[in-house]
């Protein structure tokens, strides 16, 4: 069979937008199908990079609480948080039933090498080698058989500054 160049060109034309059909239908076939509806490819991509975006959002986040957040009664895996307790028992057992101990706010924090706690933002006490000290008034009368703070680096005020 005889043909003209003209219709060699259109026949390979035809042939190319053929090729160029089925390489479309195979690329579509691939797609993800969801209720009958075809995804685009960039669409899931778009969403894998969203996804990576929260992700990071959140570890950030996670880390900035981490660093201003107040753990005080949190216990990661019992890091930390036995010198806390021991001292927060201590101070407890030391007040007096009239004033009762349960029930109170109780916050703790290190302190020239010992314990501060603070109870219900008034009574100031300080623990060190498990023997509970007064570091104010409130303390001392909370916890009469207890002897004030000889040293006067801890006070009221530093024991307030180490538990927040």
């Amino acid at each position: 069979m005889n043909l003209s160049e003209s219709d060699k060109a259109k026949l390979e034309n035809i042939r190319r937008q053929a090729r160029t059909n089925r390489a479309n239908e195979n690329k579509t076939k691939n797609l993800n199908v969801t209720s009958g509806n075809k995804i685009d490819n960039r669409d899931s991509v778009r969403f894998g990079k969203h996804k990576i975006i929260i992700i990071l959002l959140l570890v950030v986040l996670n880390i900035i609480i981490w660093t201003l957040g107040d753990f005080s009664n949190w216990k990661p895996f019992g890091i930390g948080s036995t010198n806390l307790e021991s001292a927060i028992q201590s101070v407890k057992s030391s007040i007096i039933a009239r004033v009762g101990a349960s029930g109170r706010n109780y916050e703790s924090g290190p302190l020239e090498d010992g314990t501060a706690v603070l109870v219900d933002d008034l009574a100031a006490y300080w623990v060190k080698g498990g023997t509970v000290y007064a570091a104010n008034g409130h303390a001392k009368a909370w916890s009469p058989s207890i002897s004030y703070v000889s040293s006067g680096k801890v006070t009221y005020d530093s024991v307030k500054a180490s538990v927040r």
